[in-house]
Formats: C-alpha cells, sequence, structure tokens
C-alpha cells in the first residue's frame, strides 16, 4: 500500500512540490458533492473534519469521474529552506493511496501541541485524526508518512528530551515490528494497541476511555529507581509468602533455590532427548497449582503437542491415551484440566527476543491473575541478532536476563547443551554449556540434567549455579508412569 510513499534517503534529490500543492482545492472551497463524500469519509472512519484539517488536508480529482481524493502534504529541506517534498493521495470512496511523482519525506508530521511532554506516535493520517480528536488538545500527534515499516532516525529529533512517547502502531505484524524499530530508535517508549481491533479508526472508544487505556500501560512500566523502602517491601512480599519465588516442584532443588523471584532467570540444560521439555511442562504444571499466571513460548512444539503432554500430566495418562479422546464423539472438554490450566497461555509462534516483551503485555491483557513466569522452550530457537553463534547466545542470554527485571516475572529456560555433553548420559558440567560463560555470566541459577541411561526413566540434575545459596547438589529425578512427569525420588 506504501510503495511509492518510501522517506528519501540523504543521497536521493528532494523535490519542490509547492506549485503543485498550491493548485490543488481547499476542502472549505468544495462543492456540496464533494464536501459530501468527505462527511461520509469521516463517518465512516470515525474522525473529524478537523482532524484532517489540522494535517493541512487538501482535495484533488483524478480520473475520469473524476474521484475525489484527500491530499496531504510532506516536507523536507532543500537549499536551506522547508518546502512541500510530498503529497500523498488518499481515495474518500476506495481509501486506495498513491504518491505525486518524485514525493520524498524529511521529516514526520505532528499535529496537536508539539510543544507537549506527551507524545503518541501513529502510522497514517486517518489514525492521527483519530488521536487527534481524543488528546490533540493535550499532546502531540506523530504521523509516521509511509507506514510502520519506513522509519528514520532523524525524523524524532523534534522529540522535547524527556518526553513520554507512546507507540500507537497498528495492532498487526507491520505495526509490532515498526514499534520494536522505535523502541531501538528512541530508546523507550510505552506500546499501546488499539483493544481488539487493527487500527484506532476501528476502535469506539472515547476520549476518557483512551485517556485509562494510556494510564494502564504506562502502570506497567516499572520505575528505574526504588527506595530501600521499596526493596523493603518487595523483600517482604516475597519472604513473607504474599508473592512468593518460583518453585520448580523438586523439594531438594528448590530447598537450595529458593524460589525462582521476580527478574531472575532459571536456566535448564539437557541434551537432545533427555527430558527438558517434560522437566519444563512439569514445573508449568506445579506452578499453576497456585493459580499463578504463566505464559509458555514453545519455539519448538506445536501449541497441541504441547497441550497433550501437559494434559497428560494432568490425568496421569500417557500421550497416546490423551490422543485417543480426541477420537471419541462421547467425550467433552476437560474442565478439570482445562481450570487447572486457565492462568496459563500458549504462544507457539517463532519469536525473536524483541517480540517477548509485546507477547507478555497481551498475556497481561487476557490473565485474571498477575503474570509470575515465562517458560521458553527452548533458548536456541529465540531470534536474535549477531554475526556468529557466540554474539547471538550472548544477545539472549543477557536479553532474557534484562527482560525478567522489567517485566517483573521470572523466567525459566531450557537448553541445549554443546556437543560436549556426549549423548545425555553423562553427569553435566558448566563446560558442557553451549558459548558456556555468557550463559554462566546470564543466569541467577542453573540446572543441569541428565540419564545415566537413555533407556531408563530416571533422570538426574545438578544445581550447576545457584545465585541465592551452595551450587553442587544432585538430585535424582524420575518420568511418573505412565504420564512422563518429572518427579523428585524420595529415598
Amino acid at each position: 500500500m506504501y510503495e511509492q510513499l518510501r522517506p528519501h534517503e540523504d543521497a536521493r534529490p528532494v523535490h519542490d512540490l509547492g506549485v503543485r500543492w498550491q493548485q490543488l482545492a481547499q476542502i472549505e472551497n468544495a462543492t456540496p458533492e464533494a464536501k459530501r463524500q468527505i462527511e461520509v469519509f469521516c463517518q465512516m472512519k470515525g474522525i473529524s473534519l478537523q482532524g484532517l484539517l489540522a494535517q493541512e488536508a487538501k482535495l484533488a480529482f483524478h480520473g475520469r469521474g473524476p474521484d475525489l481524493f484527500l491530499a496531504f502534504p510532506g516536507y523536507a529541506r532543500l537549499n536551506g529552506s522547508r518546502v512541500v517534498s510530498a503529497i500523498k493521495y488518499r481515495d474518500v470512496q476506495t481509501g486506495k493511496r498513491k504518491a505525486e511523482a518524485g514525493s520524498s519525506f524529511g521529516e514526520v508530521k505532528v499535529i496537536g501541541d508539539a510543544t507537549a511532554m506527551d507524545w503518541f506516535i501513529v502510522e497514517g493520517e486517518t489514525d492521527g485524526a483519530r488521536l487527534y480528536d481524543l488528546v490533540g488538545h493535550l499532546a502531540a500527534v506523530c504521523i509516521l508518512p509511509a507506514g510502520a515499516s519506513a522509519l528514520r532516525r532523524v525524523w524524532f529529533q523534534r522529540l522535547p528530551r524527556g518526553a513520554r512517547v507512546y507507540i500507537c502502531l497498528d495492532a498487526d505484524e507491520a505495526g509490532e515490528a515498526g514499534s520494536r524499530k522505535l523502541m531501538q530508535i528512541l530508546g523507550n517508549g510505552i506500546r499501546v494497541r488499539p483493544p481488539g481491533v487493527k487500527d484506532w479508526c476501528e476502535w469506539q472508544g472515547g476520549r476518557d476511555d483512551f485517556i485509562a487505556l494510556v494510564k494502564q500501560e504506562r502502570k506497567q512500566i516499572q520505575s528505574a529507581l526504588k527506595t530501600f523502602s521499596d526493596l523493603y517491601e518487595d523483600w517482604k512480599q516475597e519472604r513473607s509468602g504474599e508473592r512468593p519465588g518460583i518453585r520448580v516442584g523438586w523439594g531438594s532443588v528448590d530447598h537450595d533455590l529458593r524460589g525462582v523471584s521476580d527478574g531472575q532467570v532459571l536456566g535448564i540444560a539437557a541434551r537432545t532427548a533427555v527430558g527438558k521439555s517434560w522437566a519444563l511442562a512439569t514445573i508449568a504444571h506445579n506452578v499453576s497449582a497456585a493459580n499463578a499466571g504463566g505464559l509458555i513460548c514453545s519455539l519448538e512444539m506445536p501449541g497441541p503437542e504441547w497441550f497433550e503432554r501437559q494434559w497428560a500430566i494432568f490425568e496421569n495418562l500417557p500421550p497416546e491415551e490423551i490422543e485417543k479422546l480426541a477420537r471419541m464423539d462421547d467425550v467433552g472438554p476437560p474442565t478439570r484440566f482445562l481450570q487447572r490450566m486457565q492462568y496459563t497461555l500458549l504462544c507457539e509462534k517463532p519469536l525473536q527476543l524483541d517480540d517477548i516483551p509485546y507477547v507478555i503485555q497481551e498475556a497481561r491483557q487476557r490473565l485474571d491473575q498477575p503474570l509470575r513466569c515465562v517458560y521458553v522452550d527452548y533458548l536456541g530457537l529465540l531470534s536474535a541478532p549477531g554475526k556468529d553463534p557466540y554474539e547471538r547466545t550472548s544477545v539472549v542470554g543477557k536479553g532474557l536476563k534484562e527482560l525478567a527485571k522489567q517485566e517483573h516475572v521470572a523466567v525459566i529456560v531450557a537448553m541445549q547443551l554443546s556437543r560436549k555433553g556426549g549423548d545425555g548420559t553423562q553427569p553435566v558440567t558448566l563446560e558442557m554449556m553451549r558459548d558456556s560463560g555468557v550463559i554462566e555470566e546470564a543466569m541467577d541459577f542453573l540446572l543441569g540434567l541428565w540419564r545415566p541411561s537413555l533407556d531408563s526413566k530416571d533422570m538426574l540434575v545438578r544445581v550447576l549455579k545457584n545465585r541465592k545459596g551452595a551450587s553442587g547438589r544432585q538430585v535424582k529425578l524420575t518420568f511418573k508412569t505412565p504420564s512422563m512427569q518429572v518427579l523428585e525420588v524420595v529415598a
């Protein structure tokens, strides 16, 4: 849709389209029929005419009809002067967009109060008009000229120092990608999505509703500074059991770890086929018993397969028996199991590290309980930038730690051992970790899993790193028959 509407690069010439812009008609001078069409367009989009006039909108007629278009100017510097360097057109009947030949963009359009300390960034002119109607008298509305996919750092130099930035791009794939890039450019920002719809013109809320939504999203951003009185309250909440650390459900291990606190990361490392995914599912089963909110990022397994395993653990049935239930017409939904997992959500889409905060925000909106734990299966499938595996692992390891602290959650991540781990039957050591130095530094806790014999249902776990106490304890686990739930063997 925005193919022709690209921002100019410094190497490309800027064209002065001022003469063409002056030839276009003012909306207030339009014919009654043109005004009627504009009014219908505004009603359809849920915007006011003032929101368009704030963007200097004019009218253009193209084609044999002729068809009526709204026209919006874009600006850039040419020989030291600010000129109209772009003209965007939008058909009021079809919504089709196009641009004047030679258009390029040197800046973003800002409407509302450009001196305000609250800035709202949107994708296009109609969303800009919608937010202008909602908050334009109180805030600045910044309108991207070429959609969410075309961004330039120089556009945002106008932002006042210390301004609060709300990223209000569309709730779709392009909007999410653009939001991530904006976060990188700006170094901060609060993501605000139109609830339940794709863009703001589809949202039916009013000004009070929007302000409440913004306040809600702002509350998710944790303060960077805490007094020791604040820290005492956090400590008391955890140690008193009001907001306890996450426990994996293996008594001896939990005794040493004393719970994975908000902001901490637990890594579970093993070779392929040892059972780290079953261990992760078992922990999710144990945590769900406390009605704590959980988010499973299943990067390897499809959602239905994870569901089957989780249900098998709950019912203590083999997974193949659970599969048979799907073929029975007279078997209804597993009410007890669904109730047990009602505060746990699963994401089966491939994720980049930068995607997870947005998935967490969505999870918080969906859950009726506070989100306490994020499970990642597994670290090697979590995409991140980097020129080689070591650098990518470094980014992911450090990123998960930052994520846990920023989102105030515990993170439990399954990890693959390097080939030094052999076939999975050797005792796990830190040297077997892929890029072990990076992982050891980033994780608060590390557990190593192995099976003395891959034919055996027995498993051993060793505490390789423990931020809260001693490491080195070795505990015997076993797969519970027949469900494959991982339990500690009590002597």
